[in-house]
């Protein structure tokens, strides 16, 4: 398949007295070809094999004059400049499922990343599924993990002003090197009649994590002053546990509750890691009318507890919803509402409710 992406953010800042303090410009576009192909070898082995090509250009005013074609565009009397950056990927990856007997599944797999602007690297990994009997599993996985900076991370320049009397400073970072991990985790899942549930542990070792480092000040006359700086940090642990438990109600309905905890530090600091929360808990009633054309959504409410950002904790909670509309074999559309009570957060820019629309077309 072959697939184009193009995405455009407009973001006007609007005093009371009826005067614009800022506005953004952004638009990104992704080209992608991709393809994969599944053979059955023999009664055992299943092998899966595939790549892509990917390529992403970022043009907006949050990278200013850090990138090419450099420009500048005037807006509700405001000057601010433009520029535009561009990274191709290329991957490709192989993977073997292994039936060694009724109940154990291994799949090892190995994936090649490569991109013009930091080479290659090889991924491997291996999963593994046993069956204790046909309502419960055992599974666990091991591999290594690559992740290149995005155009964002490495060249962005944003001098924001969301609100009055505040200002968001985010710098990206050439220098960023791609974030390597080594990955672990094991999980028991199941169900039984109407319930189901699932408990996971994850630990995940990773060199030159891809981050921020984070500041805040008061300046007279201006405000506070928030500056963000992406960093690679040396090393990081990233470890939790994932649970989640269900009911199916009926055909239509599913209440489901998740809870997330999350221990992440860096390693040589022991301090821990910014932007990220240490508990997360959510409440979801999910609804599908199962027709070829129908109508599913999903209600929710998460609380989050403990999101450390500059060595301070927030604790704050959401309420969300969205429903989704299959019209026809080519046709659907989503609408959505975020932060349903406008719940806002000057430090962590939760700005309150988020109205979302969207539609897809298949040619």
């Amino acid at each position: 398949r072959a697939y184009f992406n193009q995405l455009e953010k407009n973001n006007d800042t609007l005093l009371e007295s009826g005067t614009y303090s800022d506005f953004d410009r952004a638009k990104y576009k992704t080209w992608v070809v991709d393809g994969k192909n599944t053979v059955k070898l023999d009664d055992e082995h299943v092998l899966t094999f595939g790549g892509e090509y990917r390529s992403s250009e970022y043009r907006g005013t949050r990278l200013e004059d850090n990138g090419d074609n450099a420009s500048t565009i005037i807006e509700h009397g405001i000057n601010k400049p433009i520029s535009e950056k561009e990274i191709k990927y290329q991957a490709a990856y192989v993977q073997d499922e292994w039936a060694v007997n009724s109940k154990l599944l291994i799949i090892p797999s190995l994936r090649y990343d490569n991109s013009n602007k930091f080479g290659d690297d090889f991924s491997p990994k291996i999963g593994m599924t046993y069956k204790m009997d046909n309502n419960y599993r055992f599974k666990a996985n091991f591999g290594k993990g690559f992740k290149a900076p995005s155009v964002s991370e490495l060249y962005m320049k944003m001098t924001h002003r969301p609100i009055p009397n505040m200002t968001v400073i985010v710098t990206g970072n050439p220098d960023l090197k791609p974030e390597k991990s080594t990955n672990y985790d094991v999980s028991f899942e199941g169900e039984r009649g109407n319930d189901f549930g699932k408990l996971t542990y994850f630990y995940n070792d990773v060199t030159d994590l891809i981050g921020t480092n984070d500041t805040k000040s008061y300046i007279p006359g201006t405000g506070m002053v928030f500056n963000s700086k992406y960093i690679n940090i040396d090393k990081a642990k990233i470890r939790g546990i994932e649970l989640e438990a269900g009911r199916h109600l009926n055909d239509k309905f599913t209440l489901k509750s998740a809870y997330n905890y999350l221990d992440a530090e860096n390693s040589k600091t022991h301090e821990r890691l910014s932007s990220r929360a240490k508990n997360r808990y959510s409440l979801q009633l999910h609804y599908d009318d199962i027709q070829n054309t129908g109508i599913s959504g999903i209600l929710w409410h998460e609380w989050v507890r403990d999101y450390r950002y500059v060595e301070a904790d927030y604790n704050y909670n959401t309420l969300n919803f969205v429903i989704n509309k299959k019209w026809n074999d080519k046709y659907d559309s989503y609408f959505g509402i975020d932060n349903i009570l406008d719940k806002k957060i000057d430090d962590l820019i939760l700005e309150g409710r988020l109205w979302r629309f969207g539609m897809s077309v298949t040619i």
